[in-house]
């Protein structure tokens, strides 16, 4: 009996079901796909619902089921049923859910709606692929008039439902290209290391021949005096010392190499140029906005000087009524020397601000708070150091230029300089080479 009623159902489900083989779909696309078919399936001004939507998150659900029901409505010959008794017969019908209830259950709402057809629409993944499902009852008979599976691939408004990282064909056909041009470089860098290794191999070759050439020919030079000699000993004793002494002076040579001497530099020159410091200085400060209040403070600063002299650094200082910080730029005159002069330029920001309290002005009119506001934003410096090559002494002169508003006198803003003078310790410690 069970075989039979299973090959019954093959026989009345099978004429009725197309699957969408060979083919994928985007998500929109195999919605469309979907839709059409239900349309070419139904006559024309066919009123139909889509009412029961099965999806891996609400997001999606929510989406297909919106989707479906724009496409119908704008996209084909079908009528939508209106869903806004949805409710109230949910709530007769005791569905609390209608995605997760009965397929008997969903025909019976959309006979309610008035319906002459239901879809209800599957989307899930099976073995590593996305499957989109439709199914479509008649609502009065509840048979199935069609069936459609199609496959999906993930592109990038699926990939934003399921969370999946998705890489278009234009960005993977790019990973590709980077891809294949790193192997090619990788390639041509083997390619030139062989090349470069049997270069040095055939150097290595033709430098041994050399010597053994010249070996060879120290050897015959040797030869040809001691023949020499021995054909003139019977020519008296200062011929045969002298040429004595000429053949061990030969013998004492050494062998002619065609490499180039190498030439070791003093210690101290190399030490001179790579003379790279690095600086730290902390000094008090006195500052003064010219043609109003003076301040003293204090003056940190963190800085770098390279082999060719270039100094730079980066400060901060301050004080009761003033702050700032910058960064310097110049040049460091004797710098492996034990005085050493710094000048440049310096840019960042200084603000002082000077404060009275209980001033009256001739309107008896009481003032509370700021006199005025200086603000710096830059200028130049010049650097004494005396010492060594670690521990110095520092003398430090800033000319800064920027804008002052007094606030007091109305005067508004204006043209002004500040002046800063520190000393104080400064230490510098050589870096690595």
């Amino acid at each position: 009996m069970a075989r039979l009623f299973w090959g019954l159902c093959t026989a009345v489900v099978l004429p009725v079901c197309v699957f969408g083989q060979g083919r994928s779909f985007t998500l929109d696309g195999a919605l469309a796909e979907s839709m059409d078919y239900i349309a070419g399936k139904l006559p024309e001004k066919t009123k139909v619902a889509v009412l029961k939507v099965k999806a891996p998150n609400e997001e999606l659900t929510d989406y297909i089921s919106v989707e479906c029901d724009n496409y119908i409505k704008d996209n084909t010959n079908l009528v939508l049923a209106n869903k806004k008794t949805l409710p109230d017969i949910l709530k007769r019908n005791n569905i609390a859910d209608l995605n997760k209830a009965s397929e008997e259950d969903a025909i019976k709402v959309g006979l309610a709606l008035g319906a002459k057809a239901v879809v209800f629409v599957g989307f899930d993944k099976r073995d590593g692929n996305y499957r989109f499902f439709i199914q479509m009852y008649d609502t009065e008979t509840a048979h199935t008039n069609g069936m459609l599976a199609l496959d999906v691939e993930l592109d990038g408004l699926l990939a934003d439902f399921t969370g999946e990282v998705y890489i278009s064909p234009e960005k993977r056909r790019e990973m590709e290209k980077d891809e294949e041009l790193a192997r090619i470089k990788k390639e041509l860098e083997e390619t030139e290391a062989h090349n470069a290794k049997l270069q040095k191999e055939q150097e290595n070759i033709k430098l041994q021949k050399e010597q053994e050439a010249a070996k060879s020919q120290k050897q015959s030079d040797f030869d040809a005096a001691f023949s020499e000699l021995e054909a003139r000993k019977k020519g008296g004793g200062d011929t045969k010392s002298r040429l004595e002494s000429e053949m061990a002076q030969r013998k004492a040579q050494p062998v002619v190499q065609k490499n180039e001497p190498s030439v070791s530099m003093p210690k101290e020159t190399k030490e001179k140029e790579n003379g790279k410091y690095f600086v730290f200085s902390l000094r008090p400060e006195f500052f003064t906005v010219i043609g109003g209040a003076t301040a003293v403070g204090a003056d940190v600063e963190l800085g770098h000087i390279g082999k060719s002299g270039f100094y730079f650094s980066t400060d901060f200082n301050g004080g009761a009524r003033y702050w700032g910080g910058g960064f310097n730029f110049g040049g460091c005159i004797n710098k492996d020397g034990r005085i050493k002069n710094v000048i440049g330029f310096e840019g960042g920001l200084w603000n002082a601000v000077i404060k009275v309290y209980g001033k009256s002005d001739t309107y008896d009119r009481f003032y509370m708070g700021t006199n005025y506001l200086n603000l710096s934003w830059g200028g130049g410096f010049w650097k004494f150091l005396f010492g060594g090559n670690k521990g110095n002494f520092d003398i430090t002169d800033k000319i800064l230029f920027g804008r002052r508003d007094d606030i007091l006198s109305g005067a508004g803003w204006h043209f002004n300089a500040t002046y800063s003078l520190s000393a104080g310790y400064t230490l510098m410690k050589k870096k690595g080479k």
